[in-house]
């Protein structure tokens, strides 16, 4: 006879968290009155990955970039740390504002490595073992009609 344990019910970003309140404890430490109801909220929001940092490379004047970034986006929403053999790092805190700084690198023609955000990825696709009955295109328009980015598309046929 085997117990099923009842789904839960919420979304902890600490799985520990639960066992402290329910261990009856008469002494609580003091960790345990932090949990309140803005934190439980935030636990039920979806994660959202921070854009990749960029680095522009050549960077002569520091203070000429700083003014040349301020231009389109705001103080808040990004911040630079300057690195060896005239690199700059900046990072960024919303994806908007990424996506405005790497169209602006780009126009302006700005020397950057691009990075695609993880949510925004194209995915490999390799389907092993189909039916030879299934061509494989079929596979190709299923996935485009359910809106799902793919590079490649293989299938591994073993005769």
């Amino acid at each position: 006879m085997t117990t099923q344990r009842p789904p839960t019910l919420f979304n902890s970003p600490n799985r520990f968290d639960e066992l402290q309140r329910l261990s009856g404890d008469d002494n609580p430490s003091p960790a345990s009155g932090l949990h309140t109801a803005a934190n439980s909220e935030s636990a039920t929001q979806p994660r959202s990955h921070k854009p990749p940092p960029i680095y522009v490379y050549d960077v002569t004047n520091y203070r000429a970039m700083t003014q040349y970034l301020t231009e389109f986006l705001e103080e808040e929403q990004y911040y630079c740390k300057a690195l060896p053999n005239e690199t700059v790092k900046i990072n960024v805190t919303t994806s908007d504002s990424f996506w405005s700084l790497i169209k602006r690198l780009q126009d302006d023609k700005i020397v950057h490595p691009t990075y695609q955000i993880r949510e925004e990825r194209a995915y490999r696709v390799v389907i092993r073992h189909p039916h030879h009955s299934i061509p494989p295109h079929e596979f190709q328009t299923e996935l485009e009609s359910l809106d799902i980015k793919f590079e490649t598309f293989s299938t591994s046929v073993t005769e």
